[in-house]
C-alpha cells in the first residue's frame, strides 16, 4: 500500500518542479548559495528553493551536511528518501540536481527545535504536499 501511494507521488510530481531557478555552476561558497535563496527562489511547499547540479556541491556529507530520511518530499520524490541537513540548509537531490531551500529552523540543533521544526514546518508542508497530490 505504501509503495503504491510513493508511486503516486512520483507520478504526480513531474513537471512540478520546472519553474524553480536552475543556478549557474558558478557558486563557489554556502553564503553565495544562501543568498540565491533568499533572493531568486521560487516555492515549492512553502519554501523558496533553487536548483543546483549536483556536480557543482558533490558529496554533500563532505561539505559538512547531516543525512535524514525525515522530511517532506518534493514533487516527484519518494516519501522516506534521503536528503542532507546543514543548519537551515536543506537539500534535495533529484536526479542529478539538488533542489535547495532553507528552514525557518534547523531541526538538528535540539530534540526542542527538532520538534518545533515538526509543528511549524513539516505538518503544513505536510498537508500542502498532500494537498496539491489531489488536484
Amino acid at each position: 500500500m505504501l509503495a503504491g501511494f510513493t508511486d503516486e507521488l512520483l507520478k504526480l510530481g513531474a513537471g512540478a518542479l520546472d519553474h524553480v531557478p536552475r543556478l549557474p555552476p558558478d557558486i563557489n561558497t554556502l553564503t553565495e548559495l544562501t543568498d540565491a535563496i533568499r533572493h531568486q527562489g521560487e516555492r515549492v511547499l512553502g519554501y523558496r528553493n533553487v536548483a543546483l547540479p549536483v556536480s557543482v556541491l558533490g558529496d554533500l556529507e563532505r561539505r559538512g551536511f547531516r543525512p535524514t530520511r525525515l522530511a517532506t518530499p518534493l514533487p516527484g520524490e519518494r516519501l522516506f528518501s534521503k536528503t542532507w541537513r546543514k543548519g537551515k540548509l536543506h537539500a534535495h537531490r533529484l536526479g542529478d540536481e539538488y533542489f535547495l531551500h532553507l528552514d525557518r529552523i534547523a531541526p538538528s540543533q535540539s530534540l526542542r527545535d527538532a520538534l518545533s521544526h515538526f509543528r511549524q514546518e513539516g505538518i503544513p508542508s505536510l498537508k500542502q504536499r498532500m494537498l496539491e497530490e489531489r488536484r
